[in-house]
């Protein structure tokens, strides 16, 4: 009985551990996985980021140079 005992103690350890490892290896390839779609995702808008952050600057260009023109015409 002692034996029994001892075997199904053994595999519920196995068991344990086996659990353990497959968690582990699911929290790691699916960060993995989720890192590298994070990634692709930034990589595949930078163009268009980099194009609003253009516009955005032309905007602020265009209203500096236009306020400098009135400033310019109200002074004569």
């Amino acid at each position: 009985m002692e034996a029994v005992f001892l075997v199904v103690n053994r595999v519920g350890l196995v068991l344990n551990l086996l659990t353990f490892v497959l968690d582990l290896n699911f929290l790691l390839l699916s960060s993995l996985l989720t890192t590298l779609a994070w990634l692709l995702a930034f990589i595949y808008n930078l163009p268009h980021t980099a194009c609003d952050i253009c516009a955005i600057a032309m905007s602020l260009v265009t209203y500096v140079i236009n306020s400098l023109v009135n400033i310019c015409l109200i002074d004569t």
